[in-house]
């Protein structure tokens, strides 16, 4: 089984440092982009956006979804950049793989999908941004799913009703992502008895340390309860996968995350502030 809490904690040091050292990324790569000859498409891409698009793209790009991020982050201003005509037609792979990534000039995205997996990711984080610390943007920006093009729209139009596809998924997980609260992953191991002869012992209703040894020599006839210890060398494989799939997700959302062992001096109280919920592997969708 797996717990998620949300312990209260102070402020973040260095958020300022961050959200200046992330804007001059943003400023640095469009000068760079400039110098590469990219001068009309730059100057295309400061004519069309407005003031209120051109904002909103700095401020995503500061956000804690992005800011650790730089990969990411040079890949959301190029498709910015090459979205700026809406005529054009949106960039290959493999001109974001050469151009916004830097591979080489034999890549081949048949191959690597390396593009295709970080704009998903782009996808997700520009998601969690709207959802959490942008919520109160009244322009919203989104990669639709197929093309590679940043598309801008009105907040109305793209609000959140409880029939679209994964607004009740998003909503389990919305109050993880605010950053008002550090999030923490307990997880917890099966109780194993363990003999001399190195045979293991389980039963799923026995979960005591202090009767496990002689309810499992009941169940087990001929196993002598004083010759038997307790272990705990064995986590399924379903909770292994489960407990990455919440780790990456929060990961490749900007979103800090800790890990607990419940065995290692995990104390209700530090948890109790928090709002916990269990989640089990069928909770989680990445």
């Amino acid at each position: 089984m797996m717990a998620l809490a949300a312990p209260g904690h102070g402020g973040r040091p260095g958020s300022d440092l961050r959200l200046r050292t992330a804007l001059l990324s943003s400023v640095e790569y469009y000068s760079v982009r400039m110098r590469q000859g990219a001068g009309d498409r730059a100057a295309s891409y400061r004519t069309v956006l407005t003031e209120q698009e051109d904002r909103l793209v700095k401020r995503v790009l500061s956000s804690r979804q992005f800011e650790h991020a730089n990969i990411l982050k040079r890949i959301l201003t190029y498709l910015v950049e090459r979205s700026a005509d809406p005529k054009a037609p949106p960039p290959k792979e493999y001109e974001i793989a050469v151009e916004a990534m830097g591979r080489p000039a034999d890549f081949d995205p048949r191959i690597d999908p390396i593009v295709r997996v970080s704009v998903g990711s782009i996808r997700d984080r520009l998601q969690a941004f709207f959802a959490t610390e942008g919520k109160a943007e009244t322009v919203r920006m989104e990669i639709p799913r197929g093309q590679y093009r940043v598309v801008f729209s009105d907040s109305a139009s793209n609000a959140v009703t409880p029939d679209r596809p994964g607004s009740a998924l998003m909503g389990f997980w919305q109050p993880y992502f605010t950053g008002k609260a550090a999030n923490v992953v307990v997880y917890t191991e099966p109780l194993f008895f363990r003999d001399n002869k190195s045979r293991y012992f389980r039963d799923w209703s026995v979960n005591s340390l202090e009767t496990g040894a002689t309810e499992i020599g009941r169940r087990f006839p001929g196993i002598d309860p004083s010759q038997i210890f307790p272990v705990f060398h064995y986590l399924s494989a379903g909770e292994v996968h489960c407990l990455l799939s919440i780790t990456r997700m929060f990961h490749e959302l900007g979103v800090p995350v800790e890990t607990r062992n419940s065995r290692n001096r995990v104390s209700v109280l530090s948890l109790r502030s928090a709002s916990k919920r269990k989640a089990r592997c069928q909770d989680v969708h990445t």
